[in-house]
């Protein structure tokens, strides 16, 4: 049988597990330091899989909450503009932006994508919404 490691690769458990793969030799002493050495190989490859694993799943938890309120944050702006944005350009007072807020929210949240929410925008109003560009946002589009 083929040894499993690479051509000139070394291994520190070379001298107690030559080659691959390990069938019993007959000394007792010998197949038990095989049997430990296998043993804790596997244990530190386990150990290495776990961490990894703690460590992905740490990263991606902390991802998702700063994205969450990344989110949550980006919304709380919006909405705050488009009320001050409201009352600056229309006059609209309490109630009217009110109104208004709470219209955003339920479109918001029965939203399916921003995509969707920007191509119904597009098309009852001809005006797109491009942040891709840093200069002009939002355009009216002439259809």
């Amino acid at each position: 049988m083929k040894d499993h490691k690479l051509p000139g690769m070394l291994t520190e458990y070379d001298d107690i597990l030559p080659g691959a793969p390990l069938a019993p030799t007959g000394n007792r002493q010998l197949d038990r330091k095989r049997r430990r050495a296998l043993e804790e190989m596997e244990t530190r490859i386990l150990n290495a899989c776990k961490a990894d694993f703690l460590c992905q799943a740490a990263y991606n938890m902390g991802f998702n909450k700063g994205l969450q309120r990344g989110g949550e944050f980006s919304l709380k702006d919006a909405y705050a503009a488009a009320l001050l944005a409201a009352n600056e350009v229309y006059r609209f007072g309490k109630k009217r932006n009110g109104r208004l807020l709470k219209a955003m929210d339920t479109i918001v949240v029965n939203r399916l994508t921003t995509e969707d929410l920007i191509d119904e925008v597009l098309k009852r109003f001809g005006i797109k919404i491009d942040f891709a560009d840093p200069f002009d946002r939002v355009q009216e589009v002439d259809e």
